[in-house]
């Protein structure tokens, strides 16, 4: 069958147009009619190098297991009907021949009232077929006092009762694992012939790329992304080749490519792989030939994804943000090596339920990375919104969902595919509102495997109430109501406690250079403001902040918002604000003392703010909790004064309210 390539167009400014973007489901059966995915060879290996590899034959027993008929206890071989009437009170006598021990060659018989001492693993001599063991005995004048009776055959494995001699152990397409490599053992294979695996060239491609051995300059970013294949590719026991980082710079890249093309099976490059101007990659993929064959696909994020052929070698452009990159390694890298590597594809996601309602991407794929939990044998995920350039909330989820092209809108409670990515299992899952203090805190917590996930105060609460987050750090504030409590009764949250937390000094933080004295300056002066994200209690205060403001100079809030600059730049920590301010993107933005100190900054005070934690009270039964509050009371006394705009109330560590 011919097959049409796709071939790019271009605007006149050199960027590149999709022609026809490819639905995920489509990959593998449309990179299959250039190329077909099968193992790249057969090599003979021994035993001991075979760990991580796939057969390539079916393994035939060349021997029995066992190869004899062996004691699976430490104790006396007998001949069954000798103890079957043996009680306690009415005990069988019989004579003790001898001893073996295993490893010993011996021929010996037994009569009817003889038995033969053996050790575990030791041959069984004829024609015993039960074993007693020790504890059932008691030996006086080389003879044996049995006080209990065993069915014929207890204690005793019998030659080639797992593996007969001839029997396929393993079929062609079996991963070979530790377990695997002792069976084969067992049975004398000591050589295997396995599908010779694929070697993948990685070359990261950035300008804004350093290496982490080198110093970090603005605008530069440490190059991850190919930690995160490698790694990847080894849990898959792939091997690979790094070429290093290449800028975007066309020479450069195709060189790389071309030396990684003589050396490796495949070439996966990170990055550049877009529609922009400075996106080079697939300029570089389609000199080959055939070319570039895809680019494009329809998830998000994960797109921009690019693969091209150079005769019979894949080439992938794999995208160059975080979640991006990594989300196209597990749903579109995986798949094509397992095939390479002779391993059937078999669908590895599962059946959850929605705990909250995820809007789809008509004619995409969206990928979100999930909390996930077993309830009752049902797996409930609850969706994690981070944009493709976050990575460090994803590497806390478990796994991650896929929402079909063709809805708009998932419902709470609808049936969704999850993939799972981690194994990791958590004592104590954080979500909430971000503070250093007590992320500070949760981190020196010793011999508990701690997640912590900052999402905004209501962020936490949310977490809380569909029972993900076992704890959740809030410092929301409502006029004539103070802090938290009020939340909770507003949202009738139930088989919850509030925990008091500590008051944390909230203001203005800004440029030393300049002289603001409080928010309307913003406003007036036209300063450059870094806000921060929806559902935090910081934006909480900052929203009251501007209704104060606006009712001072007479405009509304919406009048405000246009006017202020940078007011929808959000940033979802209080450090995120200073670093926003100590390089130069702002001038002015909301935050506690502590991270204005921290980065050199000026502070104008606005108030003290109560910082608590709400816990699921079912959380507050287990012994976590307990020892928990007990760390968290000693923490706060012995580290509350270092820690510049904190102070403790007379209640901070204790239950101040149940629901």
């Amino acid at each position: 069958m011919r097959v049409r390539l796709l071939r790019s167009t271009y605007t006149h400014s050199g960027r590149k147009i999709y022609r026809r973007l490819i639905q995920l489901s489509e990959i593998i059966e449309y990179l299959e009619r250039y190329l077909e995915l099968k193992p790249l060879g057969i090599v003979e290996l021994p035993l001991e190098e075979a760990c991580g590899m796939v057969l390539a034959e079916d393994i035939r027993a060349p021997n029995d297991y066992p190869p004899f008929d062996r004691a699976l206890y430490d104790g006396y071989a007998v001949i069954s009907d000798d103890v079957c009437t043996a009680r306690e009170d009415r005990p069988v006598t019989l004579k003790v021949k001898g001893f073996i021990k295993a490893g010993d060659v011996v021929k010996v018989e037994i009569k009817s009232g003889e038995c033969y001492e053996v050790a575990t693993g030791a041959l069984i001599p004829y024609p015993a077929d039960t074993i007693i063991p020790y504890e059932y005995t008691s030996e006086m004048n080389g003879s044996i006092q049995i006080f209990k009776p065993f069915r014929k055959g207890f204690g005793i494995q019998y030659a080639a009762s797992d593996i007969a001699k001839g029997e396929v152990i393993f079929r062609k397409g079996t991963l070979i694992d530790s377990k695997t490599l002792s069976i084969l053992a067992s049975i004398g294979v000591c050589k295997v012939k396995v599908y010779r695996k694929p070697i993948v060239g990685i070359i990261a491609v950035g300008n804004e790329l350093v290496s982490v051995h080198e110093r970090l300059s603005l605008g530069k970013i440490f190059e991850s992304n190919s930690f995160m294949v490698r790694g990847f590719l080894r849990e898959l026991n792939v091997p690979y080749r790094y070429y290093g980082i290449m800028p975007d710079v066309f020479d450069k890249v195709k060189s790389a490519v071309d030396k990684a093309l003589e050396e490796c099976d495949i070439v996966v490059t990170i990055g550049g792989t877009s529609a922009g101007r400075e996106d080079i990659v697939f300029k570089v993929f389609e000199t080959y030939e055939p070319g570039v064959i895809v680019h494009g696909v329809k998830i998000k994020p994960g797109s921009p994804l690019v693969i091209a052929l150079s005769h019979k070698k894949l080439l992938i452009g794999l995208p160059g943000f975080p979640l991006s990159c990594y989300y196209t390694l597990h749903l579109i890298v995986k798949p094509i090596l397992l095939k390479l590597m002779g391993l059937e594809l078999r669908e590895s996601h599962l059946q959850a339920i929605l705990l909250k309602d995820v809007e789809g991407v008509p004619g995409y794929r969206r990928i979100l990375p999930v909390l996930a939990k077993d309830v009752q044998g049902r797996i409930l995920v609850y969706p994690i919104h981070v944009h493709s350039g976050y990575l460090r909330i994803s590497a806390y989820c478990d796994g991650f969902i896929v929402v079909p092209e063709d809805v708009e809108l998932l419902k709470r409670g609808s049936k969704v595919e999850y993939y799972p990515t981690s194994n990791v299992r958590y004592d104590i899952t954080f979500i909430g509102s971000h503070c250093p203090l007590f992320e500070d805190f949760l981190h020196t917590l010793k011999g508990f495997n701690v997640r912590v996930i900052f999402s905004g105060s209501m962020g936490g609460i949310e977490a809380i109430r569909h029972s993900i987050a076992d704890m959740a750090g809030i410092h929301l504030y409502k006029p004539k109501e103070g802090y938290n409590t009020w939340i909770i009764k507003e949202l009738k949250l139930k088989n919850v406690v509030l925990v008091r937390g500590y008051l944390r000094e909230q203001g203005l933080i800004y440029n030393p250079k300049l002289d603001i004295k409080d928010f309307s300056d913003i406003l007036t002066r036209s300063l450059r403001f870094v806000n921060r994200n929806k559902g935090s209690g910081t934006r909480v205060l900052i929203e009251l902040l501007l209704e104060e403001t606006c009712r001072k100079l007479n405009i509304t809030v919406d009048e405000a918002k246009k006017k202020i600059r940078g007011f929808n730049l959000e940033v979802s920590t209080h450090e995120a604000v200073a670093l926003a301010i100590k390089n130069g993107k702002a001038d002015v933005g909301v935050g506690i003392r502590y991270v204005a100190e921290k980065y050199g900054l000026a502070f104008r005070s606005l108030n003290f703010e109560v910082y608590d934690i709400v816990v699921r009270k079912d959380f507050t039964r287990r012994e976590v909790f307990r020892r928990l509050i007990l760390e968290f009371k000693k923490f706060l006394q012995e580290r509350v004064a270092s820690y510049p705009g904190y102070k403790l109330l007379e209640e901070s560590g204790e239950v101040i309210y149940e629901a």
